[in-house]
């Protein structure tokens, strides 16, 4: 297994339910996480898109508490999803965001932190 660790937003994990490849996600990673955040914004979604119900029966272990979140990325004003997602990047080195939204992208790279897309997440899939 490839050695990418990944802690993905709302938005990927709603496109890839949309085409039914949630799969992709654990068979391109070695480590995936989810905010709680995240986990919270995709269930006040439509009952029923894919990522709700995906969501629910993630495992334990993929889960995580981002209530420790980084003064720099909080000044964004982000989203709460994306606030956290950057935040565990930042604090965790070897971890890569998985975001779509333009300004979390912005704050992302102006950090340095890597990065990644649900384009970047097919076209690896792809290959």
């Amino acid at each position: 297994m490839p050695e990418r660790r990944w802690v993905v937003n709302a938005s990927p994990l709603i496109l890839l339910g949309k085409i039914g490849r949630l799969d992709l996600l654990r068979t391109l990673t070695s480590a995936l996480l989810i905010p709680q955040g995240v986990k919270q914004e995709v269930e006040r979604g439509d009952p029923d898109d894919p990522a709700r119900r995906w969501i629910v029966s993630v495992p334990e272990d993929w889960l995580i508490d981002c209530s420790a979140i980084d003064l720099i990325v909080a000044a964004w004003n982000l989203g709460r999803g994306e606030t956290e997602v950057l935040s565990y990047v930042n604090a965790n080195p070897g971890f890569t965001a998985v975001i779509d939204a333009l300004q979390a992208r912005e704050c992302a790279l102006s950090l340095g932190l890597p990065l990644q897309g649900t384009l970047g997440v097919l076209l690896l899939a792809k290959r």
